[in-house]
């Protein structure tokens, strides 16, 4: 039978005192930033990825990790009733608590701000202490493309955590959101070719796999989604869900971010594949604090 963490352990408590960094002033954090930063992180290397994905069967892909709420979710549900993912995690990556015994059941998160590592650190190390398959990419970027990218950092007075944004000014006009001058450039994999490789990972005899991707990447969900269609490698996915970001542009980037809202379900109907995926805007904020509160009110302090 599944077993609970044990209650000394910060994958257990969750509370911000044993996972989140202390509240600091924006100078405290851009030099933290800035020491982070400087310790190149370097993409995952094809051979780890194969590797990691060797023997997995459900696979779920948290792009756009944050503080790993979501990926709480799927190993602790009980603390976190009523979320909106969870029957979605019941569908595709078995029931409840059970998925903590699923030694076929793999998960992989990507963020890239470095405010986040230690917190995510201290997680993946909880959960892989338990013989759960967690793996978390700290300060690497998701995109259509490989690359590198350069985020900006942003204080937000509600969580007193920091948002990230590759799309320069984009959160700049958002409730409680103040600059943090300080930016840092991270390298960025291709969706598609991440995809690839699951799709080409070694499963038991007779396993039916699943793959499960959430996209939130502050305004990129949908350059992700073109590419993954136009290449194919979204048949291989049974089920996406993203957040809409389209509040976050004006002007000539509004509309064009609004013209591939309307592209992909249309391209997604004419593509030729005998599996295609559920896709649905989905933004699930409940619990996005990890405190307990279910509802956040992110417009006041």
């Amino acid at each position: 039978a599944p077993q609970d963490p044990p209650r000394s352990s910060p994958a257990y408590r969750g509370d911000r005192s044993s996972l989140w960094p202390r509240r600091m002033g924006a100078a405290v954090l851009a030099s933290i930033l800035v020491s982070l930063s400087s310790q190149s992180a370097m993409p995952p290397r094809a051979q780890d990825i194969d590797a990691l994905l060797d023997g997995c069967v459900r696979v779920y892909l948290d792009v756009g990790t944050s503080a790993g709420v979501q990926i709480r979710k799927i190993f602790q549900p009980e603390r976190y009733p009523g979320a909106p993912v969870l029957p979605i995690f019941d569908r595709y990556l078995g029931k409840g608590k059970a998925r903590r015994a699923d030694h076929g059941l793999c998960v992989f998160g990507f963020e890239p701000s470095p405010y986040l590592t230690p917190r995510l650190q201290a997680l993946e190390r909880g959960y892989r202490d338990q013989g759960w398959r967690v793996r978390i990419f700290k300060e690497v970027a998701v995109g259509d493309k490989e690359g590198t990218a350069t985020f900006t950092f942003w204080r937000h007075a509600v969580a007193s955590m920091y948002a990230s944004s590759v799309i320069q000014g984009q959160l700049a006009s958002q409730p409680s959101i103040t600059k943090v001058s300080v930016n840092s450039t991270v390298p960025v994999i291709s969706m598609t070719d991440f995809i690839t490789r699951v799709h080409a990972r070694r499963m038991p005899p007779g396993s039916i796999g699943a793959v499960v991707i959430k996209l939130d990447t502050e305004g990129v969900e949908l350059d992700i989604v073109l590419d993954l269609i136009k290449t194919q490698a979204i048949c291989d996915i049974d089920f996406i869900y993203l957040e809409k970001h389209a509040r976050f542009f004006q002007g000539q980037k509004r509309k064009d971010y609004v013209r591939k809202m309307k592209a992909w379900p249309r391209e997604l109907k004419a593509l030729n594949c005998s599996h295609k995926p559920i896709m649905l805007y989905l933004d699930d904020e409940a619990y996005a604090l990890d405190d307990g509160a279910r509802k956040v009110d992110w417009k006041h302090p």
